[in-house]
């Protein structure tokens, strides 16, 4: 199951009411620039009168917010019809806006606390299935600015795509030798309890497992934990 909810982003919920339904899988996400601050990218977002929402806000100092679920049907790129299976824009496409680009300086870089934060959000969203590859062509390319959709200057250029790419594909290379040291031992017991070590989230299924504790104390439920945090499991059926 993908998650809904970024780990390291904080939530701060928009309207409900601005996002249309059902939920989709999505196949990439589009990157935009505010024109602006945070805060007044917030007051449009919250004014119902303002038609337009998004997932994921990434500011200069490289905090990332997070205001629908990552399968939300949001409004940041327009919709079309899609008879030939062809991507649908909010439908199938994620929003992550990038704060800065104001008026008069539409093309400021993005700081790199911010590029930082871009590519381990990328990072997620591609190990999450949310975002299919790193293409930024054909058919089937994860990646999109927001003008290559609709008649717009958004981005304005300040996407640095070869660095934000070569970003990701570290962070996920990195990501991908932490899985290869997860260790599942055994420590006591019947029904087999196991404590795990390593970066765990793509491969233990919340079905089977329950945490018994962690390191930090407790038994929360295991989509709500990190990555790389020592904890004990019990399964809860044979596989």
């Amino acid at each position: 199951m993908r998650a809904a909810w970024c780990p390291f982003a904080t939530r701060r919920d928009g309207p409900a009411s601005k996002v249309s339904g059902p939920a989709q899988q999505k196949r990439g996400a589009v990157y935009h620039s505010i024109v602006g601050s945070y805060s007044s990218a917030l007051a449009g977002l919250d004014n119902m009168a303002v038609q337009k929402s998004w997932h994921f806000t990434v500011l200069k100092d490289g905090r990332v917010f997070q205001h629908f679920p990552a399968a939300a049907w949001a409004w940041h790129c327009g919709d079309r019809d899609d008879p030939s299976g062809e991507i649908s824009n909010n439908r199938d496409l994620i929003g992550i806006e990038h704060e800065g680009g104001p008026e008069g300086n539409e093309s400021e870089p993005l700081t790199e606390s911010q590029l930082e934060a871009s590519a381990r959000l990328t990072a997620w969203l591609v190990a999450e299935g949310h975002i299919p590859n790193l293409g930024r062509s054909g058919p089937s390319r994860g990646f999109w600015e927001h003008n290559e959709i609709v008649a717009t200057s958004c981005p304005s250029g300040r996407i640095p795509w070869l660095r934000l790419i070569a970003r990701t594909e570290q962070l996920l290379l990195s990501e991908q030798e932490d899985d290869m040291a997860v260790q599942y031992v055994k420590i006591r017991g019947e029904p087999p309890i196991y404590e795990v070590f390593g970066s765990f989230r793509r491969h233990i299924d919340a079905d089977e497992w329950v945490v018994i504790e962690t390191l930090h104390g407790g038994n929360p439920p295991l989509v709500q934990l990190p990555a790389n945090v020592r904890l004990v499991l019990e399964r809860k059926k044979e596989l």
